[in-house]
Parts: structure tokens; sequence; C-alpha cells
């Protein structure tokens, strides 16, 4: 306990009664926690000089009881506040100022922000970009216009034109859902060369079938003959006709009495041509037909500038006396070999001539 007694008690007693006698209360609990007395008593005493009662006098005041350790900090003196409830709430912030004006804009921007966007992704069909006009400015194009021009446009008709469509993520899930359903007879390396080419005469394989059997011209023409016919530079082998082994599968598939849905594009296309007989040999005969006069037509021109250059040459005089003159010459030259006594001699012997150099 503390030194002093009664009368100690009863100076603390009447100091607090009188509100602290003008000191700091953080100074007298510093005093008391280090349980100096004497100290207390001198800044007590310091302080209160003219407002001491009589120690005698019997006091109504409790007296405190001093704290054994040093004071809680602010921020745990809030939370036990808060707890306990014994701490006074702070006062709210004035309304339309400060940080809630600026929260409730915010909220109110992305609020308009979310129906907007909401908006846009219920629109059925595609979005233009422009600038609003929301009112025209009098003398303007659009002030004047509207009062003199009239159309109408059918929205049904818009709307159809300018459909949205659907979302990229649902028809990837579709595509891929259809996909894992397929069955394939080839490679995925190879299927996307059999559907081009295949594409490229008819989205439906029964026409390219058809055409084939009947080496239809309109359909088949040279260039789309020359595509079905296309091998690879490397390997030499068909990028768009099957291999043996897809004809294989092709018909065992057949023989299963399988609904051909179940099959993907390039599966549908081999098996739209598996039982086409000779059908290489078929397209090769057929490209030879329909390119035969492309292909004659240039040699045709050539033949007939060689004709009437041999022509010339058999008609012409002096052409022929300087043939027998070289005739005659040589036979003298290779006269007791097995070179001399020729009837004539080829034209390209011709070409030899500059290389035979007599003495000046």
């Amino acid at each position: 306990g503390l030194p002093g007694g009664e009368e100690f008690r009863a100076r603390i007693s009447a100091l607090m009664s009188s509100r602290f006698g003008g000191h700091d209360p953080k100074q007298l609990l510093e005093a008391l926690s280090n349980a100096k007395a004497e100290s207390v008593i001198a800044a007590l005493a310091s302080g209160a000089a003219g407002s001491t009662p009589n120690p005698k006098e019997p006091s109504t005041a409790t007296p405190p009881e001093p704290p054994a350790s040093p004071p809680p900090s602010s921020s745990k003196a809030k939370a036990k506040g808060k707890g306990k409830g014994k701490a006074p709430a702070p006062p709210d912030p004035p309304k339309g100022k400060g940080k809630g004006k600026g929260k409730e804009k915010d909220s109110g921007l992305a609020m308009g922000k979310e129906k907007s966007d909401g908006a846009e992704s219920k629109s059925r069909t595609k979005l233009l970009g422009w600038q609003k006009i929301t009112d025209a400015d009098e003398g303007t194009f659009w002030a004047n216009g509207s009062a003199s021009i009239t159309m109408e446009l059918e929205r049904q008709h818009i709307e159809e034109l300018f459909a949205r469509k659907e979302d990229g993520h649902q028809s990837q899930k579709c595509r891929d859902k259809d996909q894992v359903q397929k069955v394939s007879l080839t490679t995925p390396a190879r299927s996307m060369g059999i559907c081009i080419g295949f594409r490229s005469i008819s989205k439906h394989p029964s026409v390219t079938r058809k055409a084939i059997l009947a080496m239809d011209t309109e359909v088949l023409t040279p260039e789309k003959t020359e595509r079905l016919l296309a091998c690879d530079p490397k390997t030499r082998l068909p990028t768009v006709l099957p291999l043996p082994e897809e004809l294989a599968a092709a018909h065992d598939f057949a023989k299963s009495d399988t609904s051909e849905d179940v099959l993907d594009e390039a599966s549908r296309c081999i098996m739209a041509v598996h039982d086409v007989p000779h059908l290489r040999e078929r397209l090769q005969l057929h490209q030879f037909r329909v390119s035969f006069e492309d292909t004659v037509s240039p040699l045709q021109k050539q033949l007939a500038t060689l004709k009437a250059a041999m022509d010339q040459v058999q008609g012409s005089e002096r052409f022929g006396k300087i043939l027998w003159l070289v005739l005659s010459a040589g036979n003298i030259l290779n006269d007791g070999t097995k070179r001399g006594n020729a009837s004539g001699f080829r034209v390209d012997s011709l070409a030899a001539l500059p290389l035979l150099k007599g003495h000046a």
C-alpha cells in the first residue's frame, strides 16, 4: 500500500473532488502507477493550495484505485469501447459532402454503365457506332430535312439483315460437342485438305459424286479437276482423294449399316466417292478431255510454223546447191574411210563445218 495512511486518502479525495486542482490527470495517473505517494502529494498540493479542503471533513467522492499497469493505447481503447459500448460513437459525416457524395455518384455511374451494357447485350441486332445528336440546331440538315424528307424502313427486314450472331463461346461449345460425337475415317491433318478440295466443287458431297460418275464438264472444270488430283510435292500422295486405308475404312463403315450423320465432313466426302470405280484414272481421263483443246491449240501453231519452214528449205534452189557442194567436198575428204562414198548427210552435220579449216 501507499505510505501516508488516512491523511493521504483524505487529501487525494479532496483534490479529486475539486477536479484535480487544474492538474493534468495523466500526470497524476503516472505518479500513482509508479506508487510515489510523496511526489503525487507534492504535485497536488502545488496546484490546489487555495482550494484544499479540511482533511477532517468527510468526502463523498470515491477515491480512485491506482492502476496496476500503464493505460492502454488509443487503438485498444477504441476497440474496448466499441466492444463494451462504453466509448461514444463517432459523429456521422454531413450528408451530401465528402466521400459519401462521391461514392453515391460513382455508384450511380456504375449502375448506369451496367444498365447500358445490359441493354446492348440484350439487343438482337448489331449496334451502329455513331455520335448521337439529341436536339438538332435550327438551320442544320437534321432540323430542315426532318420536315421535307420522308423515308420508311421495314423494321423486320433491317433486324434480319443485321441480326446479332450467337455467342461465340456457346457456339464453340456446341461445335466441340459435335466434334466429340462425330466419327472420323481419316486423320485430322488430312481432314482439312479433303474438305477444302470437295468444297471447291460443291458444298454437298453427293453433287461431287454425281459429277464424277457423269464426267460433267460444267461442274468439273479443268481447274477443279486439277484440285481434286492434287498431290503432296514431297510424298506424292493425294491430298484430296482418299488413300487406300481410308477407302478400306469407308467400305467397313458402309457394311455396318450405320447412319452417315455420325461422320464428320471429311469422312462424308470419303463415303461419297469410296465406291466410284477407278476414281483417280477417271479424273485423269476427264482432265485430259476437258484440257485437250487448250493443250493442242499452242502445239498446232508451233507445228504450222515448223511445216512452213521445212517447205521453204525444200523449195530453195540456192540452199540445195550448198548441200550438194558440201556433199561432194566431204566425199573427197573422206575417201578411203568408212565415212566416204556418202549419198547424203544429216542436216545437223552443217554445224561441224566451221570446225573444218583449210590452209590459205
